[in-house]
């Protein structure tokens, strides 16, 4: 296998007031001019040039003569296309208006890569050099502390590139291309690891055990049908869970996570369902998430959300101004946050705190952006006070296709979705620690001739995905399916390539979660993306998604090395080594590279059936 230039190798020329760093999981820049002089590759030295109105991905702001002005968050990007693996310089010409007692702050950011910049009131030029292999890639200028209020802005005059093709349209071509190139030699790594007491020469098998990246599931259904403690033989919950561990690490309790399930009548709690979701996620090494802690919805308790005048819940009388109401509602959901957060958060890595907060909008609008700050600030005190380090997340619909602001009526198209981003923004700007969004992706696989602009697009997928990384947060492709319909079924199979592609190209983005995979157990008629029909084989969704989980894997048989390492190229996660004696397991991660695996990692060959469970019963080595 050829060699990869290991992720996150950068060097930095000479800039105007720029600091460097890496972005969120890369390595630490090498020193700028040794790293260009010492690399031996050669760049193109023909530059072309971009005007900031000409840049093909534009998430917000307006034209300034032939730049482009930004004043609120959002960027500007461009892809670049480097034919041989070499040096690409980049030359940002930008000035700013200062506000608010501070510059306007400028991040360049390509693939895992960032280096910010303070941006001054004269033009002047904010320079970066990386080193790239051989691909297409995505450039943003994120404009950092935006703040409309203080006049603060920034103008992109003109980028100037050499050692790379601009690509100077916004295509889904360009988008595809762009992820495959972030998956072949980001989301991978060189690794070198030294094994003690295995003899030079021996043949090791190298078998990928668990992705780094979570490809996720739904378990269906409010009451426990699938997940039993004993799985009768031949039954719906034995084919369930074949399809769902021979095909994913994460799972998601649906409609069994949710208020109304729990406590239908006030302060009855019932959690066997979550607990028994919890316990079969740990025995199957299977990442937890939990959905979700409140919802303005019907499957919340009537005591809570109902209508009626009856017999108003609580968050109907606290919408209507009745304060009594909100205390009561506000102590609810702190006994609510005690028995699902700081009694069982450390058994799950993601939670959904408030769904669909603009959607649904009445929580946040008794709240405001202050009250739901301080609502994530209690689920994190409660989250750490039972041991857990929980990832936080609001989670919305909407923003790859129909996508405007839900609290404008009949807004224009937002098809970056600056509406979520603006509000994650207002809730962190208020103290609220929340770490991460959840994106919500239930495709209309309808054509432009049908539906227009709001067609399926994975560059439009991509310009939303790189406008949420703005905000610096965890990214969750949280909920998926292409809807049913008229279509042909391989339409549900591209629409599922295309987004899960787009996702796992993604820097930001950690996971992606089918929301329905087996058509015994989702609605009727079931999604276009589900993997297995009523008589349990494989539709084109199915065959697809298998696919991409072999284009994805690593199985490799590499010789252990003189000095008793063996080195390899694969992607970031949990691997087995094993040879005719033993295996040994160990995870790769971005920005390690040399490893020693010991004896201590060793588990017999003959005592498990697989390398999985094998790694199972070493997890932490």
């Amino acid at each position: 296998m050829r060699s990869l230039l290991v992720p996150g190798c950068i060097a930095v020329l000479a800039s105007a007031a720029g600091c460097s760093r890496p972005a969120a999981g890369g390595v630490a820049p090498a020193n700028g001019q040794n790293a260009l002089a010492k690399s031996g590759v050669e760049s193109s030295d023909t530059p072309a040039a971009l005007l900031g109105q000409d840049f093909p991905l534009r998430s917000s702001g307006d034209s300034d003569r032939t730049g482009w002005r930004l004043t609120e968050s959002g960027y500007v990007g461009t892809y670049l296309r480097v034919a041989r693996e070499g040096t690409v310089r980049l030359a940002l010409e930008a000035s700013g208006v200062a506000g608010g007692s501070a510059a306007p702050r400028l991040a360049l950011v390509i693939a895992d890569e960032s280096k910010e910049f303070e941006v001054g009131s004269e033009r002047a030029a904010h320079e970066l050099g990386v080193v790239l292999p051989a691909g297409t890639y995505v450039l943003r200028a994120d404009f950092e502390n935006a703040a409309p209020e203080t006049g603060r802005a920034i103008v992109i005059h003109q980028l100037v590139v050499s050692g790379a093709e601009v690509l100077r349209e916004h295509v889904s071509a360009n988008a595809l291309d762009a992820a495959n190139t972030y998956i072949e030699n980001f989301r991978r790594g060189a690794a070198r690891v030294k094994l003690d007491g295995v003899a030079p020469g021996t043949r090791v098998k190298v078998s990928l055990d668990r992705h780094a990246f979570g490809f996720g599931a739904n378990i269906p259904f409010a009451e426990n049908k699938l997940i039993p403690e004993v799985v009768p033989a031949g039954s719906d919950a034995e084919r369930f869970q074949r399809l769902l561990l021979d095909h994913f690490n994460t799972v998601v309790l649906s409609n069994g996570g949710k208020w109304i399930y729990h406590e239908a009548e006030r302060d009855q709690v019932q959690m066997a369902y979550v607990d028994r979701f919890l316990q079969f996620a740990a025995e199957h090494d299977l990442t937890a998430r939990m959905h979700t802690l409140i919802w303005d919805t019907e499957q919340q308790p009537a005591w809570v959300v109902s209508t009626d005048s009856k017999t108003p819940g609580l968050l109907t009388r606290a919408h209507g101004g009745d304060t009594d109401a909100k205390r009561d509602l506000l102590e609810e959901i702190d006994e609510r946050i005690d028995y699902y957060v700081k009694q069982r958060a450390r058994h799950y890595l993601e939670l959904d705190v408030l769904n669909e907060s603009l959607h649904r909008p009445r929580y946040h609008q008794v709240l405001g952006d202050e009250g739901l700050a301080e609502l994530f600030r209690r689920v994190d005190a409660a989250a750490k006070a039972g041991g857990a380090d929980t990832r936080l997340y609001l989670n919305e619909y909407n923003l790859l296709q129909w996508s405007t602001d839900p609290r404008v009526p009949d807004s224009a198209p937002d098809p970056y979705a600056n509406w979520y981003r603006r509000h994650a923004e207002a809730v962190l700007g208020k103290g609220g620690p929340m770490t991460g969004l959840g994106v919500q992706y239930y495709a209309d696989g309808r054509s432009s001739e049908e539906i227009g602009e709001n067609a399926h697009s994975a560059a439009r997928i991509l310009g939303v995905l790189h406008n949420l990384s703005g905000v610096g947060l965890h990214l969750t492709l949280s909920e998926f399916a292409v809807n049913p319909g008229n279509l042909p079924p391989d339409r549900g199979a591209d629409v599922l390539e295309e987004t899960l592609r787009i996702a796992f190209g993604t820097r930001q983005v950690d996971a992606f979660l089918i929301w329905a995979t087996w058509a015994n157990a989702a609605q009727k008629p079931p999604p276009l993306s589900i993997l297995m029909d009523e008589k349990n084989e494989l539709t084109p969704a199915g065959i697809r998604y298998e696919a991409l989980l072999k284009e994805w894997d690593t199985e490799l048989e590499v010789p252990v090395g003189a000095d008793g390492s063996l080195e390899f190229v694969g992607f970031f996660g949990r691997y087995a080594l094993s040879t005719s004696e033993e295996t040994r397991c160990f995870t790769l991660s971005k920005g390690t590279r040399e490893y020693a695996v010991t004896a201590a990692a060793r588990v017999a060959a003959s005592s498990a059936k697989s390398g999985s469970s094998l790694c199972r019963s070493a997890r932490g080595q």
